[in-house]
């Protein structure tokens, strides 16, 4: 008899219970907040159960989600493509992953079966760095459908010229010499439009995209946006303290200098590595106050040479119809059916 593929035999289990809530997965794009909005799902996990929604701790040790990456890895039977992470999550081939993805499923499940929760909330930067290719997006929605209801897909995205300033700061945090200028100039296609068109095209209306931090050209608390997709009131819930926030021109300016005395950030010997830290240390608390970079018209110029289609066309008009099946009456959800016994 034909051996059935690992997918199939997975989903045997629960062919016959009757599926539990809705599941929401942020797609966690570059610096788009996807950090913070872990931080805020961690720290306000009970006050948003109150609310209706199941947020679980990172299985792992991290703020994101990454077992649901590792998850659509292991439907697809592919292993991990980050070599680190295979690593530190002691992988080396399928049934060491098999077994890892197992475990966190009895996990997963035994919360499924507890929670009277409506909404059940992902967010993972893994599931759009590692699910760059169809088979693994698909085998992580099977799944997903095959414990709950209705699976919907969120993700955020950040104006170019906005995107590339931050990227450039993270760049120098990383041991980067180069000025914005250069940084401009050498910058490669990021492919965030390309991520969200790819996954439009493979769950349609499932997926809303929405630009970071504004909705109908106004300006907007991010944790009120993503809260809004969620369905529940965000006003008496905590904000994280802000993190991983771009550098002012005297913060760059001394750390690219750091930079340039102490060599590559990976071959700093100890007494290298104090002295950076001591430099950051500055930065922080010295350099606070300085002021913002800002691209010049040429630098503005040749990032729309780079990139012609911004992103807020693509929100508004490529995505227009799944930013608006989020609105407040369709994300109230049905009554949660009970577990079949």
């Amino acid at each position: 008899m034909a051996k059935r593929p690992p997918a199939e035999r997975t989903f045997q289990h629960l062919a016959e219970t009757v599926k539990p809530v809705r599941a929401i997965v942020h797609i966690g794009m570059p610096k788009t907040g996807s950090t913070a909005i872990q931080r805020f799902l961690i720290q306000n996990a009970d006050a948003l159960s109150d609310q209706g929604v199941l947020h679980m701790r990172p299985h792992f040790r991290f703020v994101s989600q990454v077992e649901y990456a590792v998850v659509a890895c292991n439907q697809a039977n592919r292993l991990i493509p980050d070599r680190i992470d295979r690593v530190r999550f002691g992988v080396s081939n399928l049934e060491d992953q098999r077994a890892l993805t197992a475990e966190f499923e009895k996990i997963l499940d035994k919360a499924l079966e507890q929670t009277d929760a409506q909404t059940f909330v992902i967010s993972s930067e893994q599931i759009a760095f590692w699910l760059r290719r169809k088979p693994l997006r698909k085998a992580l929605d099977r799944w997903l459908q095959s414990r709950f209801d209705e699976v919907r897909y969120l993700m955020f995205l950040r104006p170019m010229e906005d995107f590339i300033l931050s990227v450039h700061s993270e760049a120098i945090r990383r041991g980067s010499v180069r000025t914005q200028e250069e940084f401009v100039a050498r910058e490669k296609e990021q492919p965030m439009v390309k991520t969200a068109l790819n996954w439009r095209a493979d769950f349609g209306d499932r997926v809303t995209v929405l630009q970071m931090g504004r909705e109908n050209g106004k300006r907007i608390d991010l944790y009120e946006q993503f809260c809004s997709v969620l369905g529940v009131e965000s006003r008496h819930l905590a904000r994280p303290a802000p993190a991983n926030q771009s550098l002012n021109k005297f913060q760059q300016a001394l750390l690219r200098r750091m930079n340039r005395l102490l060599g590559p950030l990976e071959k700093r010997s100890f007494r290298k590595v104090v002295m950076w830290r001591s430099a950051r240390l500055i930065e922080r608390t010295l350099l606070s106050w300085g002021p913002k970079p800002r691209l010049t018209e040429s630098q503005r110029a040749l990032i729309r040479l780079k990139h012609p289609q911004p992103i807020e066309s693509v929100v508004s008009n490529a995505f227009e119809q799944s930013r608006h099946a989020n609105t407040s009456d369709e994300v109230r959800l049905r009554p949660r059916l009970a577990r079949a016994k």
